[in-house]
């Protein structure tokens, strides 16, 4: 319970006795991390790559679903978790890499129907795998995240 007034000790100010003082309390705020970065990425990977042939061997356009896709799993990814690098793939689709170490990283690649295809490797473990991504970013992927990402 805080008090409306009554005595509040000031380690280290120099005040003379009888000084009045006004304190306010706020709560702590917690810290916010933006994702305009991975957004940033995002936007420059689809601007080099939306058109065909984009890589001068043939790849395929990465389309705007794709995109909008994969800027909506980065909104969905909660607060805390470590950004992924952006990339884009020959077959049109968008990848999303999270890497600590060369034989530490997880590979996500989205595709224009929302399917999420991942490859991990953790030392000698390679776990992969495919899930949906329906608004919320699937606890398999958050779990492969951690892994790869959190000590």
């Amino acid at each position: 319970m805080v008090q409306a007034e009554g005595e509040v000790r000031v380690v280290g100010v120099p005040l003379a006795p009888g000084t009045e003082v006004d304190v306010t309390i706020s709560p702590k705020e917690e810290p916010t991390f933006s994702k305009q970065p991975a957004y940033d990425e995002l936007e420059e990977v689809y601007r080099q790559c939306r058109a065909g042939g984009w890589d001068a061997h043939g790849a395929e356009p990465v389309e705007a679903e794709t995109l909008r896709i994969v800027r909506r799993s980065l909104e969905a990814l909660p607060p805390g978790y470590p950004l992924p690098s952006v990339g884009a793939e020959p077959d049109g689709q968008i990848t999303l890499e999270w890497y600590r170490a060369t034989d530490w990283l997880l590979t996500v690649s989205v595709s224009r129907e929302g399917t999420l295809y991942y490859a991990a490797l953790l030392g000698e473990e390679d776990p992969r795998g495919t899930c949906r991504f329906e608004g919320e970013v699937p606890e398999t992927i958050l779990y492969w995240i951690r892994r790869v990402s959190m000590p």
